[in-house]
């Protein structure tokens, strides 16, 4: 299998390491990391291995050599380490991504947390008596000169986003989880025939508000759906409609539209249909309380239960542009007729 190069950005604390480190145990993933060249540097110079010192040669190298220098290093390194997996960490502007991404199976992943837990990490796991001691104020300082780096900003052009605010054994199913879609991802692009035109995920922003459900998926490498899953039971009365809450918020990128419909056995296995299908969700629906709910129809005679974390319905992403409509006095001469004018 062709290498996977996984670059980890975040801010102070996220947790870039201990995805780094699960992905070194469970995988014997290689490891590139900005501040190995740092230190080495600051070993050679005799200098405490500060992260002052260490971001203050950061400074030095790019105003004299390049924005892109330390990227240009890591990715000559990542080219010679002979592991499947690769991680990249340290990478904290746009620049330091203009040479990574041009590297086979490039992912950037972006790791987000809250600043009050990021804090609460730095503390418990500080490795000196600095970081032990720091007020919350001293870290909120040193998180807005990394915002200063529009590290933020990165998260705009990641494939996958991490959300790092749970348990350890919700990030590593998170871990897992976008391995398998980018190993799904490699195996759609190698698998470029005639019926099948692949292309990269394109990164679309989601909440789930239920996070032991899982995140979306596409099932097979030619499915061009995934599925939602109900978020609570359910039972739909006979001759009746229901709304079912998916778990998901998504915020539809620009130029897409998102349609949801019935899932092909539904109606077959449980005598429910889209009532409203297909569905649309608009670009605008994805405030906090814009849970995507399937209004189904129950065909049958009698009451029909649907489980929590039951497959109920489907959604692709379709390209989409608004009209702007001009009024005209005349469309076409000749009218076409409709209604089985055709035969």
């Amino acid at each position: 299998m062709q290498k996977i190069i996984i670059t980890l950005v975040g801010q102070i604390s996220c947790g870039k390491g201990t995805i780094a480190d699960y992905l070194k145990k469970k995988y014997n993933a290689g490891a590139c990391r900005y501040s190995t060249i740092l230190r080495d540097l600051s070993d050679r110079l005799y200098l405490p291995q500060s992260r002052e010192n260490l971001q203050g040669l950061s400074t030095i190298l790019r105003q004299h050599f390049g924005d892109d220098l330390l990227a240009k290093v890591i990715a000559e390194d990542v080219k010679k380490l002979p592991n499947q997996i690769v991680v990249v960490d340290g990478a904290r502007r746009l620049s330091d991504l203009d040479h990574l991404k041009k590297l086979p199976n490039h992912y950037l992943i972006y790791v987000d947390a809250d600043e009050k837990i990021r804090y609460e990490r730095i503390v418990s796991r500080a490795e000196n008596t600095d970081d032990q001691q720091k007020t919350f104020a001293e870290f909120k300082k040193d998180a807005q000169a990394e915002a200063e780096l529009r590290i933020a900003e990165m998260k705009n052009h990641a494939k996958f986003i991490i959300d790092n605010n749970g348990t350890l054994e919700q990030l590593y199913q998170q871990i897992e989880e976008m391995l398998s879609r980018i190993t799904r991802n490699m195996e759609h692009n190698l698998l470029r025939v005639s019926c099948y035109v692949f292309h990269d995920f394109m990164n679309v922003k989601i909440k789930r508000l239920d996070k032991s459900l899982p995140l979306p998926e596409y099932k097979t490498p030619g499915a061009c759906a995934f599925d939602f899953y109900a978020r609570t039971d359910i039972v739909v009365p006979p001759k009746h409609f229901a709304r079912v809450p998916t778990n998901l918020i998504i915020e539809v990128p620009d130029g897409y539209t998102l349609y949801t419909s019935a899932r092909s056995s539904t109606p077959q296995k449980k005598n429910l249909i889209v009532g409203n299908a297909p569905g649309i969700i608009d670009r605008d629906y994805c405030g906090p309380e814009d849970e995507i709910k399937i209004i189904v129809y129950n065909l049958s005679d009698s009451p029909v239960k649907i489980e929590l974390g039951e497959r109920i319905a489907q959604g692709v992403f379709v390209k989409s542009e608004n009209a702007e409509f001009t009024e005209v006095a005349e469309i076409k001469p000749n009218s076409r007729g409709g209604f089985g004018s055709t035969g």
